[in-house]
Order: C-alpha cells, then sequence, then structure tokens
C-alpha cells in the first residue's frame, strides 16, 4: 500500500472516530437492533430526526444568540463554571458514603 493511501485510510479511520461516537444512545441503538432489526430503524430514524431539528435550531438561532450574548462573554462563562462546579460538587458529595447495598 502506497503512503498516500495509508495515510487516508488513518484518516479516514480516525474522521470515524469522531464522527460516530457509541454514546449511550448508540448502545441503546445496538441493543434494540438485536432484539428488533425493524424496531432498531424505527428507533435509529427518530434520533436522526431529533437531531436535525437541533441542528436546524442551532443553525437558525445560533447567530440571534450569539449578537444578543456578545457583550457578557465572561459573566456566561463565570455561570457555565459555576453550574459545572455544582454538578462536580454535588457528585463528589453523593459518592463519598458507603454504597447502599443492592437488593
Amino acid at each position: 500500500m502506497s503512503r498516500m493511501w495509508t495515510t487516508a485510510v488513518a484518516g479516514a479511520a480516525a474522521g470515524l472516530g469522531v464522527a460516530m461516537p457509541v454514546g449511550a444512545v448508540g448502545v441503546l441503538l445496538v441493543q434494540e437492533g438485536m432484539r428488533d432489526r425493524r424496531g432498531a430503524v424505527a428507533a435509529a430514524s427518530a434520533v436522526a430526526v431529533v437531531d436535525l431539528a437541533y441542528a436546524a435550531a442551532a443553525t437558525a438561532l445560533g447567530p440571534w444568540v450569539a449578537s444578543t450574548l456578545s457583550g457578557v462573554e465572561a459573566w456566561v462563562r463565570l455561570v457555565a463554571a459555576a453550574v459545572l462546579a455544582g454538578i462536580a460538587g454535588r457528585g463528589l458529595w453523593g459518592s463519598r458514603g458507603p454504597a447502599a447495598p443492592r437488593l
């Protein structure tokens, strides 16, 4: 295989790794596909439609939101950091004690 093809295949593999992460929804779709193919196709179609709706909303409203928040970027970052710190603190606080026994 030539160097060009090796680089192209490596780039395509890296692109697929970034473009197709298997998150919680992907795992659920795979599990559904193992049980019922028709149900998995319907679920994947629904996920794609919702993803398209989110992308369309972000494309349509993104410039307006950016221009509206153009003067307060620092405050938006501070609030986002505080929310993330609160989520992290709650997770740490909840994990400090012994785990409850599962029955």
